[in-house]
C-alpha cells in the first residue's frame, strides 16, 4: 500500500491554500488519531475547515478558523483540533457532510434565495409562501450545526479516493513514515514546551478567540493560574523535566478546555452584550474585503473592548493586519 504525498508540519497554510491533507496524531486523550483539513484562501488568511476523525467527550477547536497564513499546519492542528501531530499527507479528496463544509454555507443560503425570487417574479405564489419558512428552518439548522461543529468538529470529513470512501484506519496506514515517532519519545521535553508556547502563541495573536474564550488570558482562573506556574516552573535542565513537560502540556489543555466551555460566561454579566458585539464586529473587520468597511468594524470593536476595561481582553489596533494592538513599552526613568 502506496503512502500519499507527505506534507510537511512546518509548512505555512499560506502555501497550502487549496489542498486537502490529513494529518496523524496523538489527541487530548492519549490515543492515535487522523485529523482532516481543507486550507482556503481568505482574503485576510487562510481558513481551514478542520474536524477530528476520532469521537472524544470534548473536542477543542473551532471546525473553520481563520489564521494567518504563515501559522503552520502542525500549529493549526495543535491549537484547533487539541491533536500533537506527527506526520500528514496529501489526500486525493475529502468528502463532507451535507453542510458541514464552511465554504457551502453561503451557497445554499443563495440558491433559496434565488428560487424565492424566481418565485415571486414569475407570480408562483404558492411557491413563495413555503419558501420563507424553508428559508428561516434552513438557516435555523446552519446556525445549530454550526455551533455543533465549532464545539465538537468531528466526523464531518471522509477521505475519498476512487469513488471510495476510505475509513480513518486506513487513512492512518496510508499516511507516510512519521518524521516523529511518539513510541520512541523522540520530542524531547523542550521541543513539547515549544510546541505548547507556540500553540499558546497563536492563540493569543487571534483576536476573535481571545474576546470569546477570555479565561485562558485571565490568570484570576484557577486552570490558567495552573498553567501559568507550569510555565514558570519548567526548567529544561531540570532532571524532572519529563514531568515538568508533562504538566504545561496538561494544564494547558485544561485552560484551554474550561475557557472555551466558559466562553462569555467567564465575563462580568454587564459586560458580556458589549463582548459579543465586539466580537461580532471583529468577525466583520476580519471578512470584511473593502478598506473602509474593515476600517469602520475594527474601530468599533477596539471602542467596544476599551469602554470595558478588561486587562485580559486584547486591545485593538484598527489598522493592524490582525487588529492587535502592539504591547506598550515602559519608556525607562529619566
Amino acid at each position: 500500500m502506496e503512502s500519499w504525498p507527505r506534507v510537511a508540519l512546518n509548512a505555512p497554510v499560506g502555501s497550502l491554500v487549496g489542498k486537502k491533507v490529513a494529518v496523524g496524531g496523538l489527541g487530548p486523550d492519549g490515543t492515535s488519531t487522523v485529523v482532516y483539513a481543507h486550507l482556503l484562501r481568505r482574503p485576510h488568511g487562510v481558513k481551514v475547515a478542520i474536524t477530528d476523525t476520532t469521537k472524544r467527550s470534548t473536542v477543542a477547536g473551532a471546525a473553520s478558523p481563520t489564521v494567518e497564513p504563515g501559522m503552520t499546519l502542525g500549529e493549526v492542528v495543535l491549537a484547533h483540533a487539541d491533536v500533537r501531530p506527527w506526520t500528514a499527507a496529501e489526500v486525493p479528496g475529502l468528502k463532507w457532510k451535507f453542510g458541514a463544509h464552511p465554504q457551502w454555507n453561503f451557497v445554499w443560503v443563495l440558491l433559496i434565495v434565488a428560487a424565492l425570487v424566481a418565485a415571486v417574479v414569475s407570480r408562483q405564489f404558492v411557491f413563495a409562501q413555503w419558501t420563507f419558512p424553508l428559508i428561516a428552518g434552513f438557516v435555523g439548522l446552519k446556525l445549530q450545526g454550526r455551533k455543533k461543529r465549532d464545539r465538537k468538529a468531528v466526523g464531518q470529513a471522509y477521505v475519498v479516493e476512487g469513488g471510495r470512501t476510505i475509513p480513518p484506519a486506513e487513512v492512518f496506514a496510508m499516511l507516510p513514515p512519521s518524521a516523529v515517532d511518539p513510541d520512541a519519545e523522540s520530542l524531547t521535553p523542550t521541543d513539547r514546551v515549544t510546541l505548547v508556547r507556540e500553540a499558546y502563541g497563536k492563540l493569543r495573536t487571534d483576536v476573535a478567540y481571545r474576546i470569546e474564550n477570555s479565561a485562558l488570558f485571565d490568570g484570576a482562573s484557577p486552570a490558567t493560574q495552573r498553567f501559568e506556574i507550569a510555565l514558570i516552573a519548567w526548567d529544561p535542565d531540570s532532571p524532572d523535566a519529563s514531568s515538568l513537560a508533562t504538566e504545561v502540556e496538561e494544564s494547558f489543555d485544561a485552560a484551554r478546555e474550561a475557557a472555551e466551555a466558559e466562553g462569555f460566561a467567564h465575563l462580568p454579566e454587564t459586560a458580556q452584550d458589549t463582548a459579543r458585539r465586539a466580537h461580532g464586529a471583529t468577525a466583520m473587520a476580519m471578512a470584511a474585503t473593502n478598506p473602509a468597511e474593515r476600517l469602520a468594524a475594527a474601530t468599533k470593536a477596539a471602542d467596544l473592548l476599551r469602554s470595558l476595561a478588561l486587562y485580559y481582553l486584547p486591545s485593538l489596533d484598527p489598522a493592524a493586519p490582525q487588529l492587535l494592538a502592539a504591547p506598550k513599552e515602559i519608556e525607562p526613568a529619566p
